[in-house]
C-alpha cells in the first residue's frame, strides 16, 4: 500500500506526541526514594484523631427479615443501612503528658512499658516467645525483680509472635479494671502518619497489667503515635429479656437480640444484598457442658461499642465466657450454660469514652543499623519469611510506608513460597518480586500518588505507544 503524504506527515505528528508521552513519562517518575519524615496520605490519623462521626437521625430500626435454624447451624437475614462509617458513641480525643498518665473524672490509664519482639530463623507462625528485655516508657530496661512482680505466671510475658513485621506488646495499669473497658488500639508512625499497627489481642488482669499486642508494620525507630479508645464508668447496668426482638438503646447506640443458637460459634460468613444483610453461623457443641450463643445487631456498627454483655440466668448468676465475635454490624456472644437457662442479658454501659494519644519517643529493641535512615528503601530487613504472594507486596509496602500498583500483573512460579529474607534492604526485596514475575516491570515512584508503580521497560511502552498512534494516523 502506498502511504500518502499526509499519512507521513500524520506519522510526524505521532512521533510528536510520543516524544511529549516520553517526557511526561519521565519527568513524572522518580528515583526509588521514601523520606521517613514525609507526611504520607492521612485519611486514617485523621479519621481516627478526627471527631465522632454521628449517624443520622432517621435511620430505620433493624427488621429481623428470615431465621433458619438447625442443630449445627443458624442463618439470619436482617435490614440495615451500612452504617460501619459511624461510631457508637462521642468521644474527645487527648494527648497525654510526658509521663505517659491520663487521670480525669471519668478514670485513669497509664503507660507503664513495652516490649518488642523481631521474627528470627525457626519461628513459627503464632507460636509464642518470650521478649528478651521489658522497657518503661522513658526507654528504661526493666529490671529482673520488676518483670517478677509484674507477671506473676511466666505465660504472661510471653507474646504471640508472627514471622512477617516485629510484635509489639505495650503495658498499661488500671487502677479500676470494672469501671474501664479497652475499645481501639491503633499505632501510627508519628512523622509520616502511617498506620503500623491495629490491636489484634489483649490480655490482663486484677493482678498483672492490662497488655495490648498488636504487628509492628516498620523496621525503623522513630516517635510513634500508640491513640488507645477507652471507656469508663461509672457503669450502667441494663437488663434485656432473652427474647428475640428485645432491643435497647444507648445514646446513639442500639442493640437488638436478633437470636439465640445452641453451643458455641466456631465460624461465620456473611453477605449483603440491596439493603438485606445475611450471616450464616456454624456451632460447635461440647459434649460435656452446655453453651448458648445469643446474636446481637448493633446500630451504627462501628468496630468498637461501649458496652459488654453478660449471659444470666434465673437466678442472676452469670454463664462463664466462652468467647465473643463482632462480624460487622453482627456480636456472637457466648457463655457455658444451657439455652434453657439463658434468663436475661445483662448489658454494662461505660458512657465516659476517651481517645488517648500516647506520643513515644521509640519503639526499643528495633535494629540499629536503621538507626537515622534517610530513605526507607535503605531499610535493613534482619530476617523475614513470606508466605504468599499478597504478603511478599505487604512486606514491601509497608516497610517503605507506600502502596503498589501491579498494574495487573501477578503469579508466581509454583512452590516459590516460603520466601525468606535475611539482612535484606527493602529495595533488594523488591528487586526479588520485580525477578519472580511472569513479565518484565520495573519499578518507579509516581511523584502525583506517592506510590509504587511496576511499568513495563520505557523501551518496550514507547514502542507500543508508537503502534498505537501509528496505526491511528495511517488510519486518517
Amino acid at each position: 500500500m502506498r502511504v500518502t503524504k499526509i499519512q507521513w506527515i500524520a506519522v510526524g505528528f505521532a512521533l510528536v506526541a510520543l516524544a511529549v508521552f516520553a517526557k511526561r513519562v519521565l519527568t513524572q517518575r522518580a528515583a526509588l526514594q521514601s523520606d521517613p519524615n514525609g507526611v504520607r496520605d492521612s485519611r486514617d490519623y485523621d479519621r481516627v484523631l478526627g471527631p465522632s462521626r454521628e449517624p443520622p437521625s432517621d435511620h430505620g430500626p433493624f427488621e429481623l427479615l428470615s431465621k433458619s435454624a438447625t442443630e449445627q447451624s443458624l442463618e439470619i437475614s436482617y435490614f440495615s443501612a451500612d452504617s460501619g462509617q459511624y461510631d457508637s458513641a462521642d468521644y474527645t480525643v487527648e494527648q497525654v503528658g510526658e509521663d505517659q498518665r491520663f487521670s480525669t473524672d471519668a478514670g485513669r490509664l497509664a503507660l507503664e512499658g513495652m516490649a518488642l519482639i523481631l521474627p528470627e530463623a525457626g519461628f513459627e507462625k503464632n507460636s509464642r516467645r518470650e521478649p528478651e528485655r521489658f522497657f518503661h516508657p522513658d526507654l528504661a530496661p526493666y529490671s529482673p525483680d520488676e518483670v517478677e512482680s509484674k507477671f506473676r505466671q511466666r505465660w504472661e510475658r510471653q507474646i504471640s509472635v508472627d514471622s512477617l513485621f516485629p510484635t509489639v506488646r505495650f503495658l498499661f495499669s488500671t487502677p479500676d479494671a470494672s469501671e474501664f473497658l479497652l475499645q481501639e488500639a491503633v499505632l501510627f508512625d508519628a512523622r509520616t502518619h502511617r498506620l503500623l499497627g491495629n490491636r489484634h489481642s489483649s490480655q490482663g488482669g486484677a493482678d498483672s497489667p492490662l497488655a495490648i499486642d498488636m504487628e509492628l508494620a516498620a523496621w525503623h525507630s522513630g516517635p510513634v503515635d500508640l491513640v488507645v479508645t477507652a471507656a469508663f464508668g461509672p457503669v450502667e447496668q441494663h437488663l434485656l429479656p432473652a427474647e428475640e426482638g428485645a432491643a435497647v438503646r444507648f445514646g446513639r447506640l442500639e442493640v437488638k437480640l436478633l437470636a439465640v443458637g445452641e453451643g458455641v460459634q466456631n465460624g461465620w460468613s456473611s453477605s449483603s444484598n440491596q439493603g438485606t444483610n445475611s450471616i450464616f453461623i456454624n456451632f460447635e457443641h461440647n459434649p460435656i457442658e452446655e453453651q448458648v450463643t445469643c446474636v446481637f445487631a448493633t446500630y451504627p456498627g462501628a468496630g468498637w461499642f461501649p458496652i459488654s454483655f453478660d449471659l444470666l440466668n434465673a437466678d442472676g448468676e452469670v454463664g462463664t465466657s466462652a468467647g465473643s465475635a463482632r462480624p460487622g454490624e453482627i456480636v456472637l456472644v457466648s457463655a457455658r450454660q444451657a439455652r434453657d437457662s439463658l434468663a436475661a442479658i445483662r448489658i454494662n454501659h461505660y458512657p465516659t469514652v476517651r481517645r488517648l494519644v500516647f506520643r513515644i519517643p521509640e519503639i526499643p529493641g528495633m535494629p540499629e543499623q536503621n538507626r537515622g535512615v534517610d530513605n526507607l528503601f535503605d531499610v535493613v530487613i534482619p530476617y523475614s519469611q513470606v508466605h504468599a504472594e499478597f504478603e511478599f507486596r505487604e512486606l514491601i509496602s509497608k516497610t517503605v510506608q507506600m502502596s503498589i500498583r501491579t498494574g495487573g500483573v501477578t503469579g508466581f512460579p509454583a512452590r516459590y513460597f516460603p520466601k525468606t529474607f535475611v539482612n535484606t534492604t527493602a529495595r533488594e526485596v523488591l528487586n526479588e518480586y520485580l525477578a519472580a514475575l511472569p513479565e518484565k516491570r520495573l519499578a518507579r515512584i509516581d511523584s502525583e500518588t506517592g506510590s509504587i508503580e511496576l511499568e513495563a521497560p520505557l523501551a518496550v511502552r514507547l514502542l507500543e505507544r508508537l503502534r498505537q498512534l501509528t496505526r491511528r494516523f495511517i488510519r486518517l
